[in-house]
């Protein structure tokens, strides 16, 4: 699947998105290629989950960030998404996490211990694209 917009369309989307406060160590991190990447992985995801007719509610990234920056009713990290999916007639909730791309080892003890504090929700997934991140990361 391929994605373009011009700049006129850019720009109009820019205009009526989601807007948060964003540190500027953030801007910095990670090359744009990146991003771009894992937002349209993220996507794809999102798109998977709309096809199987189970997502109840996608909660996106700029509103989670948007949520623990500017209100006190955030969650403990700047989580993928928070989905709901109803299966079997039961809605279960959980954080999304899409790793692309390999971090630093005390990068994910940080990220561990946000998620054992999150008292906000019980589940979370963690998707990976391939086994080899798969078992670099489960190490």
């Amino acid at each position: 699947m391929s994605y373009s917009v011009s700049e006129a369309g850019a720009s109009e989307l820019a205009g009526k998105g989601e807007c948060y406060a964003r540190a500027a160590e953030q801007l910095k991190s990670g090359t744009r290629q990146d991003r771009l990447h894992h937002s349209l992985e993220l996507n794809e995801i999102h798109l998977a989950l709309k096809r199987t007719g189970t997502l109840v509610y996608w909660t996106p990234e700029t509103e989670i960030r948007s949520r623990n920056d500017l209100t006190t009713a955030g969650y403990w990290k700047y989580y993928d998404a928070v989905v709901v999916v109803r299966i079997a007639g039961h809605d279960c909730r959980f954080a999304l996490e899409y790793e692309r791309t390999p971090k630093a080892a005390c990068q994910y003890l940080s990220v561990r211990q946000r998620i054992e504090q999150e008292m906000s929700i019980a589940h979370f997934l963690y998707l990976m694209p391939n086994y080899d991140l798969l078992w670099f990361v489960a190490d």
